[in-house]
C-alpha cells in the first residue's frame, strides 16, 4: 500500500447512523458497538495433543450511546415511551469515505433494547444513555450473510 499524504481515514465525522424503522438519520449518537463472536475449540485424539478444531454458534451484541433529545424522539413516537417497546429494528451504520467515494455499510440485524431508563448527575451539560442493542447477527459487507452468500 502506498503512503498517502493528507489523506483521509474512516473517522467518526463520516458516520451515518439509523434505524430501519426511523426515517431521519440518528444525530444524538455519541458511541456505538457491535461485533460478533464465534466459539472455537481444539479437539483432541488419542494423545494430548489437538487433532482439529470445532467451531460453535456465532453469538452477536452491541450498544449504542444515545443523547436524551434522540432518546425522547423515540419515546414520543412510541406509545408507552417504554424503550422496550419500540419493537425489533435494524441499526445501519454507514461510513461514507470522503476520498475514495465507497461507503462501507454495517447493518446490525434484529436489535432490541431491553431496558428503559436515564442517568443524569449533578452539572452534566449532556445527557446521555448507554442502550444493549441485542441483535441477532451482523452483515459485514453488503447485506450478504457471510458463508451462506445469500441475503436475509
Amino acid at each position: 500500500m502506498e503512503p498517502m499524504i493528507n489523506g483521509t481515514a474512516y473517522s467518526w465525522s463520516q458516520i451515518e447512523i439509523r434505524f430501519n424503522n426511523i426515517v431521519q438519520p440518528l444525530s444524538g449518537v455519541s458511541a456505538i458497538e457491535y461485533m460478533d463472536t464465534q466459539k472455537a475449540e481444539f479437539n483432541n485424539g488419542a494423545n494430548n495433543m489437538p487433532v482439529s478444531r470445532g467451531f460453535g454458534n456465532v453469538v452477536a451484541s452491541g450498544s449504542i450511546t444515545l443523547h436524551m433529545d434522540d432518546v425522547e424522539q423515540i419515546r414520543a413516537a412510541i406509545p408507552s415511551g417504554r424503550m422496550q417497546d419500540l419493537g425489533q429494528f435494524d441499526v445501519i451504520v454507514t461510513f461514507e469515505h470522503p476520498d475514495s467515494g465507497k461507503n462501507v455499510v454495517h447493518t446490525v440485524k434484529n436489535c432490541y433494547i431491553n431496558e428503559n431508563g436515564n442517568s443524569v448527575s449533578q452539572d452534566d451539560t449532556l445527557i446521555e444513555k448507554s442502550y444493549p442493542l441485542n441483535p441477532s447477527h451482523i452483515f459485514w459487507t453488503e447485506n450478504l450473510l457471510i458463508g451462506l452468500g445469500k441475503q436475509i
